[in-house]
């Protein structure tokens, strides 16, 4: 979740789910949780929704 926070944080554009997970190569089912993640950092406050479907730290 951390990583996912700073990728937000330092994006110059918004990103799509799709732009994060392209970047990751972590092995296990956490793209399967992707947009809870997502959820999680736009509920904390670490994370807004500018685009439909695309996100900004």
């Amino acid at each position: 979740m951390a990583t996912v926070a700073r990728v937000l944080a330092e994006a110059t554009a918004p990103l799509s789910p799709d732009d994060h997970t392209a970047g990751f190569t972590g092995k296990g089912p956490w793209k399967k949780r992707f947009s809870e993640i997502l959820a999680a950092l736009v509920a904390l406050g670490r994370a807004r929704e500018v685009e439909s479907g695309r996100f900004m730290g």
